[in-house]
């Protein structure tokens, strides 16, 4: 039988204790991928809103796999879904995912690189950290603008939220 990976915990849960590990390109690849996925569900919502689900739903569903962060990102802000603020964080937490993905063996001819600045990927983590809450609350609301029953999946993610602050 075939084995699969899959996420265990709750993302942000997973990355913490990921940094925590001293993991921290995972910790923020998980952040990364969190919050592309609630982009691209606020991207759908759109679609649901504008068009309902018709009968390209599936395809437009698998579309949106392929939109990564700052493009999802800049549709919906450009849509008024996200704010100013909200667009601002997330390409400076990608800025910085990205120089620690993309420079983590960055080797320059002339001197040594130093890496990135231990303050800044905090930030960065604090900020995709609070992102992926507001992004999934976005989400909620949207979605239970179009459908109602949707009332007790938001109830056990407002149980997870409180218990999050609370740590």
């Amino acid at each position: 039988m075939p084995q699969y990976i899959r996420p265990k915990k709750w993302p942000m849960d997973h990355a913490r204790e990921a940094n925590r590990a001293g993991f921290y390109i995972e910790a923020m690849q998980v952040l990364h991928g969190w919050m592309e996925v609630r982009l691209r569900e606020l991207l759908l919502s759109l679609r649901a809103e504008s068009v309902g689900i018709d009968k390209h739903w599936g395809r437009i569903w698998d579309m949106t796999n392929e939109i990564p962060l700052l493009a999802a990102a800049r549709a919906l802000f450009v849509a008024g879904v996200i704010s100013a603020g909200q667009f601002d964080r997330i390409q400076k937490f990608n800025r910085v995912r990205n120089n620690l993905i993309h420079k983590f063996f960055h080797d320059p001819y002339e001197k040594p690189y130093p890496g990135i600045l231990r303050r800044e990927y905090s930030a960065a983590l604090r900020i995709g950290d609070k992102l992926g809450w507001e992004l999934l609350e976005l989400v909620e609301r949207r979605s239970s603008r179009a459908s109602p029953s949707n009332h007790s999946l938001q109830r056990t993610r407002k149980k997870q939220r409180a218990a999050e602050l609370r740590r």
